[in-house]
């Protein structure tokens, strides 16, 4: 079975920056995790993490569900696990 890292925390407790620090130093890739930066075009108000903030880091479920499209936590599990058995 494969080991999953969490990050939780409140609002801009520094967990994107942590992130990309631990994903760097062990070479992993970033789930979100966050219930809003999954949605397209919800970018203001999100303090959904930039390009730049990456820095070079794969992320995954970021901007992939169109606002209006119902999306629930079984489907978030289901999308999750099935990126945990790819990466």
């Amino acid at each position: 079975m494969k080991k999953v890292i969490v990050l939780a925390g409140p609002t801009a407790s520094g967990k994107t920056s942590l992130s990309i620090k631990i994903a760097k130093a062990l070479n992993l890739d970033v789930i979100n995790g966050d219930s809003v930066a999954i949605y397209k075009r919800l970018d203001v108000g999100s303090a959904k993490i930039t390009n730049k903030e990456m820095d070079g880091v794969k992320h995954h479920l970021l901007s992939v569900v169109e606002p209006g499209t119902e999306y629930s936590v079984y489907n978030y599990q289901k999308d999750v696990r099935d990126l945990i058995k790819k990466i």
